[in-house]
């Protein structure tokens, strides 16, 4: 999934189990900003889908994945406060 993120000109904010905070628009702002995180999301729904019909198959499980689309807006913010997520 990280591929997906970089492929696309995001950048992997952090990692916690399964699930990652993919970051676009961040440290360097893009107009498309939006359409590359939505594509990006789309991608990863598609990467995910052949190993979930996999594991209900198998185990009976569904893998899933959501996304959540918010705006954060910084001034005046060191670039160390401003690295980290």
């Amino acid at each position: 999934m990280i591929q997906v993120v970089d492929r696309f000109g995001g950048r992997v904010g952090s990692t916690k189990g399964d699930g990652l905070l993919a970051v676009f628009g961040h440290p360097t702002a893009h107009e498309d900003d939006v359409r590359r995180a939505v594509l990006a999301g789309l991608e990863i729904t598609r990467e995910v889908a052949r190993p979930s019909a996999q594991a209900k198959r198998r185990f009976g499980i569904e893998i899933h994945g959501g996304g959540h689309a918010s705006i954060f807006a910084s001034g005046g913010a060191s670039s160390r406060d401003a690295s980290s997520f």
